[in-house]
């Protein structure tokens, strides 16, 4: 919890990930209104795709829950903790009580910027925020996205345990690894960590997997990562 205070890196990271989010939601509406030739936009629609942008956040989460664990590897810093600290499993709880608290934080984040972005955003396309029930279910989904991410994210820090290597990999499965299966074989991209996450932020994409089902998706692969670091940290060399 002290590493989390210490420094700035991860308050960058949110910094960067709002950024993005805000830029690609404004980039959304400002296409659907090109694309409406004039006719003004439904403004409850325009709320839901803006708070529904806010699963982005997701990705900047992971990355820094990656980045969080394997800079530990990368410096020494985990082999000084578990002879000090009270061994492997120790680490291996405490990082991932970590993960739960980055994640919790980043969906802190996206929970409370989500409407006010949205109003901003559609002061642009002269409309008021409007959110139904959909827009609220949305809005839950993005939060418990982003809490998962934290963790997902700590978990491929313990098993890549390279600061480089762990980033490229949350990014390449975020933006190009996953999306591709989806796209080639849909009945098994749908059960990838990504995509499952769709499904609670109730993505329109078709071919996803119902919300109970994707839920079980997004938890089974917790539990299979978690204890894929886990084993990688008890068995292999901390150098």
């Amino acid at each position: 919890m002290t590493k989390l205070r210490t420094g700035h890196t991860f308050l960058a990271f949110m910094i960067a990930g709002t950024v993005f989010v805000v830029v690609a939601s404004w980039g959304i509406l400002t296409s659907a209104h090109e694309a409406a030739a004039g006719t003004a936009l439904d403004a409850v629609w325009a709320t839901t795709e803006v708070i529904r942008g806010w699963f982005a956040l997701s990705l900047v989460i992971a990355m820094f829950g990656a980045y969080f664990v394997a800079r530990d590897f990368a410096q020494g810093t985990a082999a000084r903790s578990i002879v000090m600290g009270g061994g492997r499993r120790a680490y291996v709880i405490s990082k991932l009580a970590s993960g739960a608290v980055i994640g919790a934080i980043g969906a802190g984040i996206g929970a409370a910027l989500s409407l006010p972005s949205a109003w901003l955003l559609l002061l642009t396309e002269s409309l008021s925020p409007s959110v139904d029930h959909t827009g609220w279910m949305v809005l839950l989904g993005c939060a418990v996205v982003n809490f998962a991410a934290g963790i997902w994210g700590v978990c491929l820090g313990l098993l890549v345990r390279n600061t480089i290597a762990s980033l490229v990999t949350v990014f390449g499965l975020c933006l190009v690894v996953e999306p591709g299966v989806q796209a080639i074989a849909p009945a098994a991209g749908r059960l990838l960590m990504t995509n499952a996450m769709g499904s609670l932020y109730l993505d329109p994409r078709s071919g996803l997997l119902e919300v109970p089902q994707a839920s079980i998706a997004v938890l089974g692969w917790l539990l299979v990562l978690g204890i894929g670091g886990y084993l990688v940290t008890l068995k292999k060399d901390l150098t």
